[in-house]
């Protein structure tokens, strides 16, 4: 691997400030991987697809992209149940929803739905969405609640894959010989997990109103709550308008327990059982299973039949499309970072004031810096 120096931070910085000026992510990527591309010499032609090759064809990816792929399922059952409206039409019959309410709802379900940090989003914002556009929370305040509740909280606790990936991680360094040995680093290093603790608290702070809006965000509330557009004109949702065109069949009573609760709980039982067990979080498997569970169960019901089905995953899929491609080109600029040598070149800048001593002598003496750039290196962006 060669060793660009500097120039080996230009890609991920061209991917961020161009994300700033065009708020397009894929279009940003992209760029970042290109610029990449020209800085090896290789030819972008041939380059880019022998990086899509390589960067995309191997175990990881293929398993956040099946955590997605269910996810989109999953939620577009919910929708087809009725699940999520009848959810929030019944928190809508108990609570009088105000602002500061729906948003202290959003962060709390985003800490509960702790399990992953792809599903965390997905669910929250679907079942919080009708929610907050009643109360005139703007999608903005939403999406940054999603955000802030679903990665932060992954990496704070210890049992989700987050832990174990990282776990893993660290074993070979200094003194960390084992997979148990990582396991207990990860668990002790929980108080320093601060970009963790410091977000989930700060989100819980605004949404309390103990901390006011600011910048863009405050004149998205603005907005929101003066005219009722929740949504910025001429602004471009993420999530697709599949799940929107996915409705219940007429006649059709959702039952909140069965069709929402019991899926949900599935995910979790099967996430933190298999990893109780088996030392692993099985998230893909905990999904796949809470798939499955859905379709029978809608099936049976006569929701929909067996082409309908097929119908309605589809467009699931096609809800989370745009996430996975950036996904994908994510993976893409992390092996171009690869090539270029970019966590080499940030440790030799860096590791003579970024080298935490343990005084107490532990094995936590060589959890190093070192560690997370070379998860930058592996490829996995951020596991679930």
């Amino acid at each position: 691997m060669d060793n660009y120096g500097i120039l080996s931070l230009a890609p991920a910085l061209i991917a961020v400030i161009l994300a700033f000026i065009t708020r397009e992510a894929l279009f940003s990527i992209l760029c970042g991987v290109l610029v990449g591309l020209l800085i090896t010499g290789q030819d972008l032609l041939f380059g880019f697809t022998g990086i899509i090759q390589s960067a995309l064809g191997n175990a990881d990816f293929i398993w956040v992209i099946g955590i997605e792929v269910f996810i989109g399922i999953m939620v577009a059952f919910f929708q087809k149940s009725g699940a999520i409206e009848a959810v929030a039409n019944k928190l809508n019959e108990k609570l009088h929803i105000t602002p500061r309410i729906a948003q202290i709802m959003g962060a709390a379900l985003g800490v509960l739905v702790f399990f992953s940090d792809y599903f965390s989003p997905l669910f929250v914002g679907n079942v919080m969405r009708p929610i907050t556009d009643k109360a005139k929370v703007s999608r903005e305040k939403l999406a940054w609640l999603c955000d802030c509740t679903s990665a932060p909280v992954c990496i704070t606790l210890p049992f989700t894959s987050w832990g174990v990936y990282v776990a893993g991680l660290v074993v070979g360094f200094g003194t960390f010989a084992t997979a148990e040995a990582g396991q207990d680093a990860v668990i002790h290093s929980i108080p320093f997990q601060l970009y963790g603790i410091l977000t989930i608290v700060m989100i819980f702070l605004v949404a309390l109103g103990f901390l006011p809006d600011y910048g863009p965000m405050k004149k998205a509330e603005e907005r929101a709550r003066t005219t009722g557009k929740v949504v910025a004109d001429g602004s471009t949702p993420m999530l697709s308008r599949e799940l929107d065109n996915i409705k219940p069949k007429e006649g059709f009573k959702s039952n909140i327990i069965l069709h929402f609760l019991i899926p949900a709980l599935i995910v979790i039982a099967v996430t933190i059982g298999t990893y109780v067990i088996m030392g692993s979080a099985k998230t893909l498997e905990a999904f796949v299973l809470a798939v499955v569970y859905q379709a029978i169960v809608l099936l049976i019901q006569k929701a929909f039949n067996i082409r309908e089905m097929i119908q309605v995953a589809t467009e699931g899929i096609k809800s989370v499309v745009s996430a996975m491609l950036i996904l994908s080109l994510a993976y893409c600029i992390n092996a171009i970072s690869k090539t270029l040598g970019t966590s080499s070149y940030v440790i030799s800048v860096t590791e003579s004031w970024m080298t935490p001593r343990d005084p107490a002598g532990s094995g936590l003496r060589r959890l190093r810096f070192h560690g997370l750039l070379h998860r930058h290196q592996l490829g996995a962006c951020t596991p679930s």
